[in-house]
C-alpha cells in the first residue's frame, strides 16, 4: 500500500566454514571455503573419499598373476601335451625342409598359393590379377608356411622372457578392467577374468580356424589352453583387486 515500507529481511546467521555442508561432484568432494582450483585436486591415488585399488596395487596384481600365468601355462603344455596335439606330422619331412631352406628367401610368413601383388594396378588389372589367382587356387590346398631363423636350442631363455612379459601385459589389461568394474564377489571377479581373456582368445582363434584353415581341432584345443593358462592369473587378480566402496 501507498506510505507503508516494505519488510525488512532477517540477515542470515555467517557460520564458520568447518560448519558449511558439504558439496560433490563425482566422486571428489570439496568444501565451499576451498578454492576453485583446489576442488579438482583429488586424484584416484590420493583422494581420500574413494576406495579401491590403487595404480600401484594394481600393477603389483597384474605382475603377480602374469607370473602364475606363465606357470600355468608351463603346466598345461607339459600335464596336457598340447603340443602334440597341435601340430600334424608328416611322413618323410626330409626332401620338406631341403625343399623348403631351398624356396623361401628367409625367416616369415608365407601362404601358398601366393596372391597375386596387386599395388599400383588399374581397376582392370587389379581384377585380371585377382581372377587369375582364383582360377589357380581352385582344386588345390592352402598352405601356410612359418620360417624362423636357424635355432641353437628348441628354447630360446629370450622367448621365456618375452611369453612372461606378454603374460604380465594381458594380466595388465585384466586389471585395469576389473580395477574399473569388479563384480562383489569372489567368484564373479573370477568370471570376470576369465571372460575377459577368452574375448581376446577368440577373436584370434576364430580367425585361425576360419581363415587360414587351422582346423577346428586346433581352435578347440588353443581356447582351452588359453582359459587354462589365464585360471591361475584370474584366482590373483580377483584376490587383489576388489569393487570400490
Amino acid at each position: 500500500a501507498p506510505g507503508v515500507p516494505p519488510p525488512r529481511r532477517r540477515p542470515s546467521p555467517q557460520l564458520p566454514a568447518a560448519a558449511l555442508p558439504r558439496q560433490a561432484t563425482g566422486n571428489f568432494r570439496w568444501t565451499r571455503a576451498q578454492p576453485l582450483r583446489e576442488r579438482h585436486a583429488p586424484t584416484f591415488a590420493t583422494s581420500p573419499h574413494r576406495e579401491g585399488p590403487m595404480p600401484i596395487r594394481v600393477l603389483i596384481a597384474a605382475i603377480l598373476a602374469g607370473v602364475v600365468t606363465f606357470l600355468f601355462g608351463f603346466v598345461s603344455h607339459m600335464l596336457f601335451d598340447t603340443d602334440a596335439k597341435l601340430f600334424g606330422r608328416v611322413a618323410d619331412e626330409a626332401p620338406l625342409l631341403a625343399s623348403v631352406a631351398r624356396s623361401l628367401p628367409g625367416p616369415g610368413v608365407y601362404a601358398l598359393p601366393q596372391m597375386p601383388q596387386t599395388q599400383g594396378m588399374g581397376g582392370k588389372a587389379k581384377a585380371a590379377a585377382m581372377q587369375s589367382y582364383m582360377e589357380a587356387i581352385k582344386g588345390r590346398p592352402f598352405t601356410l608356411i612359418v620360417q624362423t631363423a636357424p635355432r641353437a636350442t628348441f628354447i630360446d631363455p629370450r622367448q621365456l622372457v618375452n611369453q612372461l612379459l606378454g603374460d604380465i601385459a594381458s594380466c595388465l589389461c585384466v586389471a585395469i578392467i576389473l580395477s574399473l568394474a569388479a563384480p562383489a564377489s569372489y567368484g564373479g571377479r573370477v568370471v570376470v577374468a576369465i571372460f575377459a581373456v577368452l574375448t581376446g582368445a577368440l577373436m584370434v582363434r576364430i580367425p585361425q580356424g576360419n581363415w587360414y584353415g587351422f582346423g577346428r581341432s586346433w581352435t578347440t584345443i588353443s581356447l582351452g589352453d588359453d582359459v587354462v593358462r589365464m585360471l591361475g592369473g584370474a584366482l590373483v587378480l580377483a584376490a587383489m583387486i576388489r569393487p570400490r566402496r
